[in-house]
């Protein structure tokens, strides 16, 4: 009997390591995507023939591309026709009307509810794709961070990156900018889509941008924590949470503030924070930075969300209903914007894309400014509502930071 168990045991270990050694020699070898020396970019897709196969890439024209199929590889194929730019790209397969990752591609990063794959060809040192890579250079620390939330009597998780030197130097403290998610995203957004602590890496080590602590919470006040990681457990992500806009995540942004300035090395003044966010997260920083003009000198709105557009819109007027209206968020506009500026903030910046679907929405809040003698800086870009946007705005907002 021991020696049938024994028999057992020595087959089953061959199985698995037979399984393990098949799963490592038959494992993809990213030839399934190809960057060029011009920076044209090759896709591929093993498949019989047959087969509708297309690719939603960021780096495509129009951002669809169409996969033909090769015999001589036997797999789908598509080149792009111009060089792709030096910017964090991503991609998905569809099969016959069916997404799927590339499963040659180990790189994978999630955006609201689509997985996808990215590439991100190597830079000249000066450009985007440079400043979003990993260099040789200090690097800071991401501690993912729970604080408890006295309004919704709850742990609540965010990502603080640390500067380089941060751990080395305790008698050091430190400027913090509070970099918000727009709808659909959550703390972990700035990290893989945004590219935050590498674009830090880079702009410190350049001498660029003051070396800082970087806050990014949770923005959705109906969860804890991106899913997955919360206490909802392995819950599919979803974009609309009933109060979204409703302002009650804004009220209690001081909860925030107040946790990292006692548990971080911050300089905990005005002068030295910065709140900034994209879509949603520019909402948010406008309406905190209003109803709080102690807390934050500098203030950045990438792409944002206005009242305007919560209420008026057709996507957006459903998340705050007539009943909402009524938070102090939304009370005594013009004179909390008055109050706000007449504290001499040191940077109200907004950027926005010319195809952005918030476009006119952003030109009436500036008009707005413009009325009430209001002084803002305003960067326009091409493009619309897009992470390629919001990775620049970033790279271009932070050097001006507590200066």
């Amino acid at each position: 009997m021991k020696k049938l168990i024994l028999a057992g045991l020595v087959a089953a270990a061959a199985t698995l390591a037979t399984t393990a050694q098949e799963n490592y020699s038959g494992a993809g070898n990213n030839s399934s995507v190809q960057i060029h020396p011009d920076n044209r970019v090759t896709l591929r897709f093993k498949a019989p023939e047959g087969h509708k196969v297309k690719a939603f890439a960021t780096f495509a024209p129009g951002a669809w591309a169409d996969l033909t199929y090769n015999d001589s590889i036997k797999a789908y194929e598509y080149t792009t026709p111009e060089p792709a730019t030096n910017e964090f790209h991503t991609y998905k397969f569809f099969m016959d009307g069916v997404g799927f990752t590339d499963p040659d591609n180990v790189h994978t990063v999630r955006d609201v509810t689509w997985q996808n794959n990215f590439i991100l060809p190597k830079g000249d040192g000066n450009d985007q794709a440079s400043m979003m890579s990993v260099n040789n250079v200090p690097h800071g620390s991401l501690t993912d961070v729970w604080y408890y939330s006295p309004s919704e009597k709850c742990n609540r998780r965010m990502n603080v990156y640390l500067p380089a030197g941060y751990f080395s130097d305790k008698t050091k403290s430190y400027p913090v900018l509070y970099l918000l998610h727009g709808m659909g995203g959550d703390e972990d957004a700035w990290v893989m889509l945004g590219r935050a602590p590498q674009i830090l890496d880079n702009l410190i080590a350049k001498g660029k941008a003051e070396p800082m602590i970087v806050v990014i919470p949770n923005g959705v006040i109906d969860v804890d924590a991106a899913a997955g990681k919360g206490t909802a457990g392995l819950v599919q992500p979803q974009s609309e949470f009933p109060r979204l806009f409703s302002g009650e995540y804004e009220m209690a942004f001081p909860e925030i503030v107040s946790f990292v300035d006692n548990n971080f090395r911050t300089i905990p003044d005005r002068a030295h924070r910065a709140v900034a966010g994209l879509s949603m997260g520019g909402y948010n920083s406008a309406n905190i930075s209003r109803q709080y003009p102690d807390l934050f000198d500098y203030v950045g709105l990438f792409s944002a969300a206005t009242i305007e557009s919560v209420t008026t819109g057709d996507m957006l007027k459903r998340f705050l209903p007539a009943d909402k209206r009524n938070n102090p968020i939304f009370l005594d506009f013009d004179k909390k914007l008055k109050t706000q500026f007449a504290k001499n903030p040191k940077l109200y910046w907004i950027a926005i894309g010319t195809d952005d679907f918030l476009y006119d929405t952003n030109k009436n809040y500036r008009a707005k400014l413009d009325s009430l003698g209001l002084p803002y800086t305003y960067y326009e870009t091409p493009g619309g509502h897009t992470w390629a946007n919001w990775r620049d705005y970033l790279i271009r907002f932070t050097p001006q930071l507590f200066k």
